[in-house]
């Protein structure tokens, strides 16, 4: 399988187990927030961009999953059309970061997923529910 194959497949797997609840995301603000090795990844990431990329931590996230992180990075911007938007893995604590659309590729796609996360991380419907039971 082609290698823009396979991150096409692996974005729709990753919007299909964020609709279903499979993969709970993170905004990438918290990541330097809980331990020492969590700031060291957050420092590697900022790294990451060697020409001038900036991440937009607040519309930026990862999730643990089969014992390795995604991140899905928003790039320059905001919720517009001008941002860039980077898919990338790290298999487990002591490997690299790999960026799976260095070319910002996949862009329409990656921006449907992010969607799908901020709709997960902003759902207040269960809170509620919480709230009412009593």
């Amino acid at each position: 399988m082609k290698k823009d194959d396979r991150v096409s497949k692996l974005i729709d797997k990753l919007a299909s187990d964020t609709k279903n609840g499979v993969i709970i995301w993170q905004r990438f603000l918290s990541i330097k927030e809980n331990n020492d090795h969590n700031r060291l990844i957050h420092f590697f990431c900022e790294n990451l961009f060697l020409e001038g990329e900036t991440i937009t931590e607040e519309i930026s996230y990862y999730a643990i999953y089969k014992g390795g992180l995604i991140f899905v990075f928003t790039l320059n911007g905001d919720y517009n059309s001008n941002s860039e938007y980077l898919l990338t893995i790290q298999k487990d604590h002591n490997s690299l970061l790999k960026a799976l659309n260095p070319d910002y590729s996949f862009k329409s796609d990656i921006k449907r997923l992010i969607y799908l996360i901020e709709t997960q991380i902003s759902d207040n419907d269960d809170f509620l529910d919480k709230l009412l039971e009593d």
